[in-house]
């Protein structure tokens, strides 16, 4: 079913059935260079502790006035979000410590923290949840936008080698050598 619903829209895009296994290829190649490209900005930045911030508590008054601020607080997000961001933010820390206290006992995780450079192996170890989850969350959005991206290259690339001049290597490079002219006296910069 799936492959039909591709293979459908390939076909509507102009190409032929045997561009599929090219186009899966280079959409599953452009997923996982986004995934590194997130789980980079999540190492880097950490932008889901920015949002869903952890309190810090240190003495018992402190505590209760934390205690007392956090009811308030959950009870306004409830009503402002009806609960979705209360539960949003524990879901995130539960399972954030979970998988964190799960490297903290891998000796090959900390070797491989200290290669990369980290002074701290449990921020990196966040970072690279956070641009994992990032990256899973907001596929819909970037995914068919790849996809798209990839299906008007492929149609591009496509009509270029339809309407590719004929004959020997010669007379095809003279064509390009045209073509870079024109775009060089089109073209804005020096170069």
């Amino acid at each position: 079913m799936v492959g039909q619903r591709l293979s459908k829209y390939i076909a509507s895009w102009g190409l032929e059935p045997q561009d599929v296994p090219k186009v899966i290829t280079t959409f599953l190649g452009a997923k996982y260079v986004t995934l590194c490209v997130f789980v980079g900005v999540g190492a880097a930045f950490q932008p889901l502790r920015r949002i869903f911030p952890r309190q810090q508590v240190s003495s018992a008054w402190y505590q209760v006035r934390a205690w007392a601020a956090e009811q308030r607080r959950r009870k306004e997000l409830q009503t402002k979000w009806g609960g979705w961001y209360m539960w949003t933010s524990e879901k995130y820390w539960r399972l954030s410590d979970k998988f964190q206290a799960s490297l903290d006992r891998s000796k090959l995780w900390q070797h491989f923290a200290q290669r990369l450079g980290s002074r701290n192996p449990r921020a990196l170890v966040l970072g690279l949840v956070e641009g994992t989850i990032l990256c899973k969350v907001t596929f819909p959005i970037w995914g068919p936008l790849e996809l798209w991206a990839i299906m008007h290259f492929m149609k591009h690339r496509g009509a270029i080698a339809a309407t590719s001049p004929e004959g020997d290597l010669y007379e095809q490079y003279s064509h390009a050598a045209n073509a870079t002219e024109d775009a060089q006296d089109m073209s804005p910069g020096f170069l």
